[in-house]
Order: structure tokens, then sequence, then C-alpha cells
């Protein structure tokens, strides 16, 4: 009986831990579309320096958290997200009204992907 509780009190750990790296990652994406909306917005205006400081402290927001997210991504996500920043960084640096939507477009895609990966389901669980 003793190692059936202990597996169960395990489990229940396990799936609380899950919960709550979701939730974290939910939290996350959702500060850092924040930032990208304030950035698209200026970005917009063609107040492209507005555009960049504001992206800027998303990046801030995403490698502030490299202590969670290193230990529960791959490596590919990871790259991808610090791709994403780095295109739509030049795009910024460049001016280009043109293209900068389909940078944040990428960005966004991204995170949601990461989110969604880290979100609690059945799979994850098995």
């Amino acid at each position: 009986m003793k190692r059936e509780f202990a597996a169960g009190a395990l489990l229940l750990l396990l799936v609380l831990g899950a919960w709550l790296n979701s939730r974290r990652m939910d939290q996350l994406v959702w500060q850092i579309d924040r930032c990208l909306d304030s950035s698209e917005a200026a970005a917009e205006q063609g107040t492209f320096e507005q555009a960049l400081a504001a992206l800027e402290n998303g990046r801030r927001l995403w490698e502030a958290s490299e202590g969670v997210t290193g230990v529960f991504l791959g490596h590919q996500e990871l790259d991808a997200v610090q791709d994403a920043f780095f295109q739509l960084e030049q795009l910024l640096r460049r001016g280009d009204r043109a293209a900068a939507p389909a940078g944040y477009t990428r960005l966004r895609r991204c995170l949601e992907e990461i989110a969604a990966l880290e979100r609690l389901s059945p799979e994850a669980v098995l």
C-alpha cells in the first residue's frame, strides 16, 4: 500500500508541475505578446526606434525566462524564437514597413507553438 500511495503522490506532483509550467508559459507568451503589440503599433506609425525598444522589452522577458525554458523546451524551439526575434529586429532597423507584419506574425507563431506544446493534455501526460 505504501508503494501505491507513493506512486500516486508522485503522479500528482508531476501533473501539478506540468500544469504550473503550462501556466507560466502562457503568462510569458502573453507578456511578450503585449510588447509585440506595442512594437507593432509603433512600427505602423513609422516610429521604428519605439518599435525596437518595445521589441527589446519582449526579448528581455524571453531571455529572463531561459532558466525555465531551457529546461522544458528543445533547442529547435528556442532557436526558432531567437531567430524570429533577430529577423524582426533587422526588419525594424531597416525601417521595412512592408515586411514587418510578417516578422511579427512569425514571432507570434513561434511563441504560440511553444505555449501549445507546454499545455497540459492527456497526450502530454501519457
